[in-house]
């Protein structure tokens, strides 16, 4: 058993070099698509036949920065149809008050849409740019003060719109209305006050200072955690298939949000389509916390083929090594966990399965206990 265990503890150290791909200066190389062009992360190089180095920060950092941008993008399409659902309310014609309460009530709608973008604006600008700009944290809170201000502003129309209740039938209540929107308003202009203050705050030489060196000492930091997620989704065998899923799904949700949109000419329903179809980029974009594009999928095949020299004699069969994903294991228990670790796109005896191409030719002599299981899993991982 000891012979067996530092064996083990051996294998390992070589299996995460394996599927790390680090160098000594903490980057790793990948030649996915090389020659062939399109396969490798970054784009760029394409057809070049070069192996292309990336940093795991760089990696992960481009993995944040991407679903920052397709967040940003979201924020500002749903800002987006809120103000055109102002728009709409403007325009209506509403019983019992007075003739200025509708338009009052589309600017409060119309104004909340608008800070709801300006959020989205600096989100893109931000955190949507990480390691491509100098301050992704100034850039992000730059957001803040156009959408502080808007709120104050959606505040005041409030006020308004309470002021305007006395100008229609309700006309006994205007004591109260008028006293009631004056407050309103006047704390909607603290709010606007508040946002321009802010903005020039955020502005200044000195917090730029702060936010650039925060930014400098963040970024690498959440792309060093990113990159830690991809790495445990890969070795664990589970972020591709989960990435697959996603990205089906989030194209899914997408299509239904272009259906819906149509041609574009029908107002607020073009909007519907343009928010339903920015969440869908946006679930596509979250398979990347778990998933490295450019990885090839590295899963546990690595792993699979130093742990089948150490169970293919327990199991009575031998695995094949050749990296195709399938299995030699001869029954009993671990069969169906090669199985299942088979549908995963994973070889236990094999090497890589699915990783790369997203199918997987994984077999099995016998079904093993976890068989059922391994095809269930099969199901759920997007094999075609």
């Amino acid at each position: 058993m000891k012979a067996v265990t530092h064996l083990f503890k051996g294998s390992c150290v070589v299996i995460a070099l394996a599927l790390t791909g680090c160098a000594s200066d903490g980057s790793f190389s990948s030649t996915a698509g090389a020659g062939g062009g399109g396969g490798t992360t970054g784009g760029g190089d394409s057809g070049s036949g070069s192996p292309r180095t990336f940093t795991s920060v760089e990696r992960g950092t481009n993995a944040v920065a991407t679903i920052g941008q397709e967040a940003g993008g979201l924020l500002g399409t749903a800002g987006n149809l809120v103000e055109q659902v102002g728009g709409s309310v403007g325009q209506a014609s509403l019983p019992l008050v007075g003739a200025g309460t509708a338009p009052a009530l589309g600017g409060v709608l119309g104004n909340t849409g608008q800070a709801v973008g300006a959020v989205g604006a600096g989100v893109s600008s931000g955190l949507g740019q990480l390691g491509n700009v100098a301050d992704p944290i100034g850039n992000t809170a730059g957001g803040l003060p156009p959408a502080v201000q808007s709120l104050g502003q959606a505040v005041s129309s409030a006020g308004e719109a309470v002021r305007s209740v006395d100008g229609g039938q309700l006309g006994v209540l205007a004591p109260v209305t008028n006293t009631a929107g004056e407050v309103v308003d006047r704390t909607g202009g603290l709010v606007t006050q508040v946002g321009g203050q802010l903005g020039t705050a955020l502005d200044s030489e000195g917090v730029r200072q702060v936010t650039g060196g925060l930014s400098e000492a963040v970024t690498p930091v959440v792309g060093g955690v990113m990159t830690g997620t991809q790495s445990a989704g890969d070795m664990l065998g589970v972020g591709q298939p989960v990435n697959n899923l996603l990205t089906q799904v989030g194209g899914g949700v997408q299509s239904l949000g272009e259906a819906i949109s149509g041609d574009g000419n029908r107002p607020v329903v073009n909007e519907v389509g343009q928010v339903v179809s920015a969440a869908g980029t946006t679930v596509v974009a979250l398979g990347g916390v778990v998933h490295a594009d450019g990885s090839q999928g590295a899963g546990l095949g690595s792993l699979g083929g130093v742990l089948g020299s150490l169970t293919g004699g327990l199991a009575g069969g031998s695995g094949s090594g050749s990296g195709g994903g399938s299995v030699g294991v001869g029954g009993g228990l671990v069969a169906g966990v090669a199985s299942t670790a088979g549908s995963l796109g994973v070889g236990l005896g094999g090497g890589v399965g699915a990783g790369a191409t997203g199918s997987s030719g994984g077999t099995s002599s016998t079904g093993g206990l976890l068989a059922p299981v391994g095809n269930l899993l099969g199901g759920l991982s997007g094999r075609r």
